[in-house]
């Protein structure tokens, strides 16, 4: 039987790293016991745990260790013992594997399973930027059918899906999320939507999605010669038979640029404009003032 005492020093609490230090045992016979834990929910959990391991009769005492939701995925960079017994733990209790219905902003929509895993959508209090999805909800809401909704940058569609009336044009470069995005429009049947697997940029240009490993959200793109052609919103638009009511930016950074390309669409048809980056210096320059925050967004109406 392995002695902890002697291998510990007769210490009675040891940190992540000691213990993931400890040689000639096996950790999986371990018991795993939480002693204290704050769970604070939202887009961007917190947990903290106090762990207690328990083998041969002895009791460990593991110091405080910290996860988020965002780890919930294979990329995960801490493969220590401890932390994939906190990942199962805490799978298990806060995360169990989700269903399809969703209440956003008051509206019931259906996501795919595996997009709600992507985008830590576990819980219908998950969803990022909920005040955004309400106010696109609102401003949906006065459509007609001849009113278009461009959304750049769209993930997997849920603000999309606010859609009531009009149409949605919903532009996304990463393929795995692009996928995910036709399911949700499918599943929700909404003929509406027109999916886009393609980035919106101020100028055209080639180029290739870069992705983050941990945060699906905040991929980027660069020039890329092999890649597909970027789209610039004035030239796609240009022959439109429709008003284009509200066009929304989150593209990590770019939302200026993004807009840039946008100009006449936005001098003719003076839409709502919702971006996540700072756009003031364009915005102003075309006549719209900042009405509102919403959430990381802000919310620019024409003069």
């Amino acid at each position: 039987m392995y002695n902890f005492s002697k291998s510990l020093r007769g210490k009675k609490r040891i940190n992540k790293e000691e213990f993931d230090n400890l040689s000639n045992v096996d950790k999986e016979k371990f018991s795993f016991q939480v002693l204290d834990e704050d769970f604070s929910p939202g887009p961007a959990d917190d947990v903290s745990f106090t762990f207690r391991v328990r083998s041969a009769g002895k009791h460990i005492y593991i110091a405080p260790f910290w996860v988020d939701h965002h780890r919930m995925t294979e990329n995960f960079n801490d493969k220590s013992d401890l932390a994939k017994k906190a990942m199962r733990y805490f799978k298990k209790k806060y995360y169990p594997d989700p269903i399809e219905e969703m209440e956003v902003a008051g509206e019931t929509i259906l996501l795919h399973p595996e997009a709600r895993k992507m985008h830590g959508c576990f819980r219908d209090e998950d969803i990022a930027d909920i005040e955004t999805h309400k106010e696109i909800r609102a401003i949906c809401e006065t459509f007609t059918d001849d009113d278009a909704f461009l959304d750049i940058g769209a993930n997997i569609g849920t603000m999309s899906l606010m859609l009531e009336k009009g149409r949605c044009f919903a532009f996304e470069p990463t393929k795995k999320t692009y996928e995910m995005l036709v399911e949700n429009v499918k599943r929700n049947h909404w003929k509406r939507i027109t999916p886009i697997n393609l980035a919106v940029a101020g100028e055209e240009f080639h180029y290739k999605v870069n992705e983050n490993e941990i945060l699906i959200g905040m991929n980027s793109i660069s020039e890329d010669e092999k890649g597909p052609r970027t789209v610039v919103l004035d030239k796609a638009f240009k022959d439109r038979d429709f008003r284009i009511r509200l066009i929304k930016t989150d593209t990590e950074g770019r939302d200026e640029e993004v807009l840039s390309g946008a100009r006449e669409i936005i001098m003719k048809d003076r839409p709502i404009v919702i971006s996540e980056n700072n756009v003031h210096t364009l915005m102003t320059e075309l006549g719209y003032v900042k009405t509102k925050n919403r959430g990381d967004n802000e919310v620019w109406e024409p003069k």
